[in-house]
């Protein structure tokens, strides 16, 4: 970042999806967020309303997964038996401390909500502003709103909220909505003092990324995918499951390219056959950050309702693993090729990968003729066959 610019002052409002995804909030974009905000003057903003909410789901999962484990050591011998001494409030008490600690060392600012009288949010229900939807679903949407519009938009700052409920917050353009830009504007804001992105891979890829130094050009070896004994072919291969893990967790963005798939789990992942790295930046003095993207074939283990495997298998490439699985529902396979973009924190001195991310890139779904994915929505032609879409 040129020094010598003002510095990019910003709120950065996280909404809970973007700490589902990295619990302990140390992934490589996180760490690069933080050298942003180093040069900026930025801030992190995870209001209390969503800190609750985290740790509430955290506390599920952690009761979910004890209880499989529970159920697992019941078949295994004492002698076997997995984390026995753990529990549920042991397990949350660490992770709220573990989290603390991150919040203090990333200067998280964490506004409550105790100074919104709670006949506003219930006018704003009657009224069927947004958040709220027109069933009057949204109220912890709303507060959340209420909070950044008293005490986090400014004159003095861009607001980015960075929540995957943007159809209650956003309009059909990826907008915010013109009930909230109102709001703004009473309170003597411009109406784009607050913006809206729905994951913090679209966030960093358009509002730090552009404005960070990139340092490709002293790493040429490391943009073709190679520094001294490290191949970042053979680590995408060595990892393929941990990648497939990441893949899951992404599922719920391919929700129209899965309609008719019940279940979908990530079976392995192939290795790819391109990887191209987009892009270097500097973590610190030992490690670096690698911006990289590949297509893959990822085999998924799901349910087909009967009635739908027709028209499903004309959609995708499947495979039937067992039609009878019961009186309703087929198991088989389908390969997906998937474009997806993935992070490394590589350390230069040991030539190795500290921490990774791996998010689904954005797709306009799959050629017709060859299952290629359409990456631009513009396209009228496939960039693999050449076919045209139309």
């Amino acid at each position: 970042m040129d020094k010598s610019q003002k510095p990019l002052l910003m709120n950065i409002v996280f909404d809970t999806n973007v700490v589902f995804q990295d619990w302990y909030l140390e992934s490589p974009s996180i760490e690069l967020l933080e050298k942003f905000m180093s040069l900026s003057g930025s801030k992190i903003v995870i209001p209390k309303i969503i800190l609750n909410e985290i740790l509430n789901k955290y506390r599920e999962e952690v009761s979910k997964k004890l209880s499989e484990i529970n159920r697992l050591n019941g078949l295994l011998l004492p002698s076997k038996r997995l984390f026995h001494s753990l529990t549920i409030e042991g397990v949350f008490q660490d992770y709220k401390s573990a989290l603390n600690s991150r919040f203090r060392i990333l200067g998280i600012e964490q506004p409550d909500h105790s100074n919104i009288p709670h006949e506003d949010i219930i006018a704003r229900d009657l009224a069927r502003r947004r958040p709220f939807q027109k069933s009057g679903k949204g109220y912890r949407d709303a507060l959340l709103w209420e909070v950044i519009l008293r005490n986090v938009a400014s004159q003095k700052t861009k607001t980015y909220l960075i929540s995957d409920n943007y159809h209650d917050f956003g309009d059909d353009k990826g907008d915010l909505h013109e009930h909230l830009q109102e709001d703004l504007r009473k309170k003597g804001l411009p109406p784009d003092s607050v913006s809206l992105y729905c994951n913090l891979a679209e966030f960093m890829g358009a509002q730090v990324k552009p404005v960070l130094d990139s340092i490709k050009e002293a790493m040429p070896d490391l943009m073709q995918g190679q520094y001294k004994s490290f191949d970042i072919y053979e680590w995408f291969k060595e990892n393929g499951e941990s990648i497939g893990n990441s893949i899951q967790q992404s599922m719920e963005s391919l929700f129209y390219e899965l309609r008719g798939l019940e279940d979908p789990s990530v079976s392995y992942v192939e290795d790819p056959d391109e990887i191209e790295v987009q892009n270097v930046y500097e973590l610190d003095i030992d490690s670096v950050y690698v911006d990289a993207f590949t297509k893959v074939d990822v085999v998924l283990d799901v349910f087909v309702f009967k009635s739908d495997y027709d028209w499903v298998s004309e959609k995708l490439d499947l495979q039937v693993c067992d039609y009878d699985w019961n009186k309703h529902y087929i198991f088989a396979q389908a390969t997906m090729k998937l474009p997806i973009n993935f992070a490394l924190n590589f350390n230069i001195n040991n030539e190795s990968v500290e921490d990774f991310e791996v998010n689904i890139a954005e797709f306009f779904g799959f050629c017709p003729n060859c299952s290629e994915p359409v990456i631009s929505d513009a396209s009228e032609n496939c960039t693999i066959c050449g076919k045209s879409f139309f």
